[in-house]
């Protein structure tokens, strides 16, 4: 039985169902040992009805077996539906337990990332609902049936079951020592896992940095790696797996020993055949279900397992560190912060201090900028102000008041807080909106979109407001997120407003328009402020200049600017310098995020996407075609193939032998003499030790090969499966049905249940072929009558178990449904918890949660009707034959012999079609793995994959697009590109500048080939891009983010993700040009310390610099750059770009840029700048020839001024 920290979320009710459950599990495991004591008085009866006649009607044992079946159907439904009602309310229950403790979470909690969320509330609480409303049923069944048996053997013939009693450690130690092996096992299956979907799910989050990067190959070889400890850890099950089931053999043997035994009792009036063939059944049968109840302990194990990592993550002091909420609620609030002698570290690096006995005053209803190079702990003060952390010393106050002090949820409604790197949950855009304020209408949202300059775009999209996000808001560019982000803290009506980098990725006119909708959302609202661009703070009333955690100069804006001397002063010249200094390299590269822009084309923000894929994958041809596909993979495995099919047909026509040879011996009892059976028992039992060794091999041969070739195909084809992902191209991944988690999950269940299908279920059903073709041949041929009237039955017996199974596979897609739902919110709020925790959204997603929660009450209820409908309909089908037998051996028509062999023969091929039945849906869900698998291997890319000749290394890096028109597949209606042409020489820095949606990213995505455009040709150094191997051609390029996308490792293998082979040389020379070396190696673990998934564990300043190192390591023919110093403060930003310039000018080949910009005083000594409006190109030229025209980039100059 699983402990008590099982049942950790029971109630009273719960309890009540448990031992409701207990109960009738008791009694459905007592039904058939009652069933064996009625069948030794119609043995015993029918076996002396040659001799003598019948002292009790057919009839009557027919009435008894009926009694006993509505029993056993009663208690089997209470077994059922109780187990499962109380899984589905205690998994409710913890899941909402798991999700409040993860939402009061501390932010930067590194053990925190979003795969191990996502498996406590998908794999591990199935895990726990399976343990308890599967497993423990089940196990509790099978130990009284177990009980039954063997007292079964007590009440009939005591001398045998003292016989038995020793025997019985025989059938079941080779299981016990299975299961702990099993056990063993699969917490290595389970980390290894982990570890390949962690790889995985990072790469196909990251998708396109993945490709840039070309690190598909690096991947696949790591997935590969932990595949194959996956493998190598299921060869050891199997091999184990393979002696277990092969000892059941024994079973035989003991067989062999109560036959020779119960007949040396028969002869001595001790006991009848009836009762020695009872009591054999009995004791064999009933270890058969001990031996499950301890393959069901590895459900329970595993349940309880899973529970312990789910407790742990509840019960760990980080989940309370900051929660607080039964606090102070201030009356009025004036909005006075004050930061009292602050000191601080973060927990994953508690040695180093962010900030130190920091002092700065904030005044009320007045805007205060935060300036200072990254790292200074401007972003702390933020987060310290949103509770995110609480200082290690000192204190914050609010009117004077400690904010430690007041009511957590009340506090955090009083902000509002837009990020430098803006998230967005999976919603649409107005739920988006409205989590600002869940009180606000709908003119209130249209307001709030309107000042965020968000409006416009929103009505342009085909779905409006109602249009969705997608996962981490893929579905819309960088700079629409940000609109979106601001509406949102504008709908909140705040008194206190955080701005990090509020509008670092608009473009100037947006960011123009936006800020004046800022500035008048914070009059008299109490604000604090961080940005790079003087531009943003201009109108801050107070500066406070920071470096070290501490600040160094503070005061109003105007005295600072007016000392000569001053930190503040000093910094704003040197600002005003760089705007010129920084020329051809500084950029704004807008839109290459994540996920594909909804908005490129005409400022027309594009829809989110609509799949073909949704959820299951389209229907694919069941043909022997697939499943040769398939199998082809197993090619290597071809022996081991064979020797299945043949193990499979020997163990399958064992099961009808057995059953003849027990005919003939029970038969013997009631017709032999003396010495007669003697010898007969004496050659049965040769043939019993015969067939069981015959068993033991065919046993070993079939689950060890079975499992050995199952894992080769399902590390074959997972393989094969990420190889063919990696070959997509990027719209692919940003339809419904292919976000990373879901892809992720197909590589992992669908491909497991494809290899099951093919050789678990396979040689299942070569098995139970064989079973019924010799069972009922050898019944037609012994009494065609009994077998023609015991066939119909047999035919609706398996149609309830397959209805019972169809009922169980529903009940699953409920609770799949419910957990695929919820894993999007346990995503959102793992990724995206800074946002969720700000805005005071845990209450809303847990609502979610709950209404998400299926409705599978009635489901399970259903599925335990069907389930004791199953067991009256087989106790049915035993009364039917007993009577119908019985008549038969009345009017002499069948012997007893015959009767015996036949009514065994029956009830085995009813068994088997009973199995297969029950099997049906599941390998109908195997057909449906099938047809996902098939649906990603035989998916054709629409990216060209041609080997292009020559030396690569030869790149000089000439770009030209030449009419180049383009569509995103999801909007087809929407032109992004509209014959677009430019050319770049090689060597030549181009910068592409206009309004956002303008199609200056889509630039850059084709160029990446990203997509493939739909008419005309992208050409570098003069052929067609598509005629270049696509990792060529992405290996001559580098890109850096607007967004730094960091993997969850060290910042060592963050660098060297640029360059395979990486040395540590080129590591630290590329951390140095990206200056980045300095504050690396300030770090406790220097470059070994881990970034944390999405680089959560650095500024975003560090995370920028280390991506642009991670860009530099490569040395690449064309550099792109996408606001690739937008997160640095002056000085660093400064000292990049001079190091920058210094490679690119000081190589012998010079490097090819490509620059989207908005801030167009950084590229005006480019050698090319493109003005892009509506798809193509409105003029390009020189700075100053552009200038001369007094055109489009004229205006956009003058909007900056």
């Amino acid at each position: 039985m699983a402990g008590t920290s099982l049942f950790r979320a029971a109630t009273t009710l719960d309890a009540t169902l448990m031992i409701l459950g207990t109960i009738a599990a008791t009694a459905n495991g007592l039904a058939l040992p009652a069933i064996l004591i009625v069948a030794s008085l119609v043995y015993d009866q029918y076996g002396r009805s040659e001799s003598s006649p019948m002292k009790t009607h057919p009839k009557e044992f027919a009435q008894r077996y009926l009694s006993i079946a509505t029993a056993a159907m009663l208690a089997a439904y209470l077994n059922v539906s109780c187990w499962s009602c109380t899984a589905d309310r205690q998994v409710r229950k913890l899941r909402l337990m798991y999700m409040s403790s993860l939402l009061s979470q501390s932010v930067g909690d590194v053990d925190n990332s979003t795969a191990n969320v996502i498996d406590n509330v998908t794999s591990n609480l199935v895990l726990v609902q399976k343990a308890i409303g599967e497993k423990i049923g089940n196990i509790i069944y099978s130990v009284a049936f177990f009980l039954g048996g063997y007292l079964v053997a007590v009440v009939l013939i005591w001398r045998i079951s003292l016989l038995l009693l020793p025997c019985t450690p025989l059938l079941i130690l080779p299981s016990v020592l299975y299961a702990r092996i099993v056990r063993k096992c699969s917490q290595k299956r389970l980390s290894s896992q982990k570890e390949g979907g962690t790889i995985v799910k990072q790469a196909i989050s990251n998708i396109r940095v993945a490709y840039a990067f070309t690190s598909e190959k690096r991947t696949l070889q790591m997935y590969s790696s932990s595949l194959e400890k996956v493998a190598e850890i299921e060869r050891v099950e199997s091999l184990a797996k393979g002696v277990t089931v092969g000892l059941n053999g024994i079973s035989l043997m003991i067989w062999a020993l109560l036959m020779w035994y119960g007949s040396k009792l028969v002869a001595e009036n001790h006991g009848t055949g009836a009762q020695i063939l009872v009591v054999g059944v009995g004791f064999i049968i009933s270890s058969a279900q001990l031996q499950t109840a301890i393959s069901d302990s590895k459900g329970l194990i595993e349940g309880q397992n899973a529970m312990k990592d789910i407790l742990q993550a509840i019960e760990r002091s980080p989940f309370k560190q900051c929660q607080g909420r039964a606090g102070l609620e201030l009356r009025t609030v004036e909005g006075h912060i004050a930061f009292k002698s602050v000191s601080f570290s973060y927990p994953s690096r508690p040695t180093q201090l962010a900030l130190e006995v920091l002092t700065l005053d904030i005044p009320a209803g007045k805007v205060t900028a935060l300036v200072g190079r990254s790292g200074s702990g401007k972003s702390t003060v933020i987060a310290l102000l949103e509770r995110f952390y609480h200082p290690t010393a000192g204190e914050i106050t609010l009117d004077g008041v400690c904010i430690r002090s007041l009511d957590l949820n009340w506090w955090r409604c009083r902000i509002g807080l837009v990020s430098q790197e803006p998230t967005l949950l999976s919603s649409s855009i107005r739920q988006n909106i409205l989590y600002g304020n869940e009180r606000a209408s709908m003119a209130d949202i249209i307001a709030a979109a309107k000042l965020a300059d968000a409006h416009d775009f929103i009505q342009r999209l085909p779905n409006g407001y109602d249009t969705q996000v997608g996962e981490l808001g893929m579905q819309i560019s960088g700079g629409q997120k940000q609109r979106i982000a601001i509406a949102r803290a504008i709908v909140r009506k705040p008194r206190i407003m955080l701005l990090d980098e509020a509008t670092s990725a608009l473009d100037n006119e947006s960011e123009r328009v936006v800020q004046e909708a800022l500035d008048n959302a914070c009059k008299d609202v109490t604000t604090v402020t961080i940005s790079h661009r003087l531009k943003s703070i201009q109108n801050a009333h107070y500066v406070a200049v920071m470096d070290g955690g501490k600040v160094l100069e503070a005061g109003r804006q105007q005295e600072l600017l007016s000392r000569r001397d001053g930190i503040y002063a000093g910094i704003v010249k040197n600002v005003n310098r760089s705007d010129t200094d920084l020329g051809v390299l500084y950029n704004g590269f807008e839109h290459l995020t994540y996920g594909k822009n909804i908005s490129e084309g005409t400022e027309q923000e594009k829809k989110a996407a609509p799949s073909s894929v949704k959820g299951t994958p389209p229907a694919q041809k069941q043909g022997c075609s697939t499943f040769l596909q398939i199998l082809s993979l197993n090619s290597p495995e071809w022996k081991h193939g064979c020797m299945i099919v043949v193990s499979a047909t020997l163990t399958g026509f064992i099961t009808p032998a057995n059953g003849v040879l027990n005919g003939v011996t029970v038969a013997a009892f009631y017709s032999q003499t003396s010495q007669e059976l003697k010898h007969t028992v004496r050659f049965a039992c040769g043939l019993y030790i015969l067939a069981s060794v015959a068993l033991f091999i065919a046993n070993f041969n079939l689950h060890y090969r079975a499992g050995v070739t199952g894992a080769a195909l399902t590390m074959r084809i997972r393989r094969a499966m990420l190889a063919k992902i990696f070959q997509q191209e990027v719209g692919w991944f940003e339809k419904d049905g292919n976000s990373s988690g879901q892809i992720y999950n197909r590589l992992g269940n669908d491909a497991k249940i494809v290899g099951e299908l093919f050789w678990d279920r396979g040689q299942s059903l070569v098995q139970v072929i064989t079973t019924v073709v010799f069972c009922m041949s050898f019944s037609f041929c012994l009494s065609w009558k009994l077998a023609v009237v015991a066939s119909v039955p047999q035919l609706l017996i398996a149609g309830a178990f397959y209805a019972r199974s169809r009922s169980l596979i529903g009940l699953m897609r409920h609770i799949a449904a419910e957990h695929k739902r919820v894993s999007d919110l346990a995503n959102d709020a793992a990724s995206q918890q800074k946002t969720i925790t700000a805005y005071c959204l845990q209450d809303t997603v847990l609502k979610e949660i709950k209404a998400t929660s299926a409705r599978t009450l009635a489901a399970s209820q259903v599925a335990g009707f069907l389930y004791g409908f199953c067991f009256f309909a087989l106790y049915n089908f035993y009364a039917l034959c007993i009577w119908y037998g019985g008549t038969l051996l009345v009017a002499r028509r069948i012997t007893f012999q015959n009767f015996v062999i036949c009514y065994s023969a029956l009830v085995s091929a009813g068994r088997a079609l009973a199995e297969t039945a029950a099997a049906t849906p599941a390998v109908a869900h195997g057909l449906t793995a099938k047809a996902s698998v098939l649906e990603i291997l035989n998916k054709k890319t629409t990216v060209s994959d041609v080997e292009m000749s020559g030396n690569e290394d030869n790149m000089r890096g000439e770009v030209e697009f030449r009419d180049v028109s383009f569509t995103y597949p999801s909007s087809m209606e929407i032109l992004v590109l509209k014959n677009f042409s430019i050319k770049v020489d090689a060597g030549q820095t181009a910068a592409l500048v206009g309004r956002s949606g303008t199609g200056k990213s889509t630039v850059i995505a084709l160029l990446e080939r990203f997509y493939e455009p739909i008419a005309g040709t992208i050409l570098l150094d003069g052929k067609d891009i598509r005629s270049i191997h696509v990792h060529t051609l992405r290996k001559q390029m580098a890109l850096v983010n607007q967004e730094p996308a960091l993997f969850a490792m060290s910042i060592r293998d963050n660098i060297a993700y640029g360059l395979d082979n990486a040395t540590d040389a080129e590591i630290i020379e590329a951390a140095s040009v990206a200056n980045a070396h300095t504050f690396i190696s300030a770090l406790p673990e220097g470059y070994e310390t881990n970034a944390g998934e999405g680089g959560v564990l650095l500024s975003g300043g560090q995370k920028q610099r280390i991506a642009i190192a991670r860009a530099v390591i490569k040395k690449p023919a064309i550099l792109l750059l996408d606001e690739a110093t937008s997160a640095l403060d002056g000085e660093s930003e400064r000292t990049v770009q001079q190091a920058l310039d210094k490679i690119v000018h000081g190589s012998t080949a010079k490097t090819t840029i490509i620059v989207v910009a908005h801030r167009l005083s950084t590229i005006q000594h480019a050698d090319l700048i493109a003005v892009m409006e509506n798809g193509g190109v409105s003029e390009q030229g020189k700075h100053q020839e552009l200038l001369a025209k007094n055109g489009r980039y004229f205006a956009l100059i003058h909007s900056q001024l």
